[in-house]
């Protein structure tokens, strides 16, 4: 491509949020796009980049990635694989251009960040979300899912609020210079609470639809906890805005893990008597975690299995631990194995249900997490 050839698709994509220095000595802009500076995201990139990682043969996806600036430079610094996704075409289309322009071998796709998971993207050892958390309109659930493709580390980087001091008992974080000094956060039955601003955008106000809610720095602390990373830390504050590095290490809180198991159950063939009452179903891992077929010797906690409910027709509870069957093997997201579960009809007659679920030995049954169930009606005579 010429430079002019260059220059003319450079134009024809404005306006750009990124400035990339492509070949040629063409640059993708050289004025602020609206409030950012016209080098951003150099600024941020400086502040990011000494958080991170050696990315060399490691994984990375970068979530939201406008123009691929960030995705650029993970490749850069030598990761083998580098997937950069965003929910609007006008910047996918500016990505592939600068894809195309530098040569890289740099993945793009359209995508919402609310469509990620492992069954179909995998995880990866680094995950970006840089400048996005408060573009979420769902924050929680984007936070879910960036912990269900998040193999090792997390990077958030994004705009927060001034903040009491301390902000929270999690542990210390310096403060900013623009920080709140003079208030005292408030509690509820002794729980700290966080500030959450929603964010009122007029019509009249650009972006009026794609800004929704900005953290003080303890509430984007809290939020990355609740979404199951055991280590959160606020490793940098600058001009109003915060970087969050976070860490999944196999200490996450099994009461939130309930919330990465998921399961879609169907029915295959069953019942096939009153007595001796055999379902066979399929089960398929729908969820963020790896199923275990076994926990841990001597207890069996933290093992997956098939369990079921016997439930009146007016939902009273009749036999919690109807029945149970065991996984095959272990199952990774995205995996399905079919499963017979036998059951002891009631002893008295009438119309019942019976519900399956699968359940997390020793934590919770997988309904407690959001997942749903497969209810069944059985008729007694």
């Amino acid at each position: 491509m010429t430079r002019q050839e260059l220059a003319a698709e450079v134009e024809r994509l404005r306006p750009w949020f990124h400035a990339i220095e492509l070949p040629h000595g063409v640059r993708t802009k050289r004025e602020s796009a609206g409030t950012e500076p016209a080098d951003h995201p150099a600024g941020t990139w400086e502040v990011v980049r000494r958080h991170l990682p050696d990315l060399a043969g490691k994984s990375v996806l970068d979530v939201g990635c406008n123009a691929g600036f960030y995705s650029v430079q993970a490749k850069r610094l030598g990761a083998a694989r580098v997937l950069g996704i965003d929910a609007r075409q006008h910047e996918i289309r500016q990505a592939l251009l600068v894809r195309r322009a530098l040569g890289l071998d740099i993945e793009l796709r359209r995508q919402s960040v609310y469509s990620l998971g492992p069954a179909r993207l995998g995880r990866f050892d680094v995950v970006l979300a840089l400048g996005l958390i408060y573009h979420c309109k769902h924050l929680v659930l984007a936070l879910e899912k960036l912990f269900s493709v998040t193999r090792g580390l997390l990077i958030v980087e994004t705009e927060i609020l001034p903040e009491p001091q301390p902000i929270d008992p999690i542990g210390p974080v310096d403060p900013a210079p623009d920080r709140v000094r003079d208030a005292t956060p408030a509690t509820l039955a002794g729980r700290p609470l966080h500030p959450l601003a929603f964010v009122h955008n007029e019509q009249r106000i650009e972006e009026a639809i794609a800004n929704w809610f900005v953290p003080s720095a303890g509430a984007a602390r809290a939020l990355l906890r609740a979404a199951g990373f055991a280590e959160v830390e606020v490793a940098a504050t600058f001009g109003g805005r915060a970087v969050l590095v976070c860490r999944r290490d196999g200490r996450e809180d099994e009461r939130l893990a309930l919330g990465h198991f998921a399961a879609e159950i169907s029915l295959l063939a069953g019942p096939d008597g009153i007595t001796g009452l055999r379902y066979r179903v399929a089960v398929r891992n729908i969820g963020a975690a790896v199923w275990r077929a076994r926990g841990e010797a001597g207890t069996g906690r933290g093992a997956v299995r098939l369990g079921s409910h016997l439930l009146g027709a007016d939902e009273t509870e009749v036999a919690w631990d109807l029945a149970f069957a065991t996984l095959p093997r272990d199952m990774a997201p995205g995996e399905r194995c079919e499963l017979t579960l036998a059951v002891e009809a009631p002893g008295q007659p009438g119309d019942y249900v019976v519900e399956l679920d699968l359940v997390l030995e020793g934590i919770g049954w997988f309904e407690e997490g959001g997942s749903s169930t497969l209810r069944l009606p059985l008729n007694a005579g």
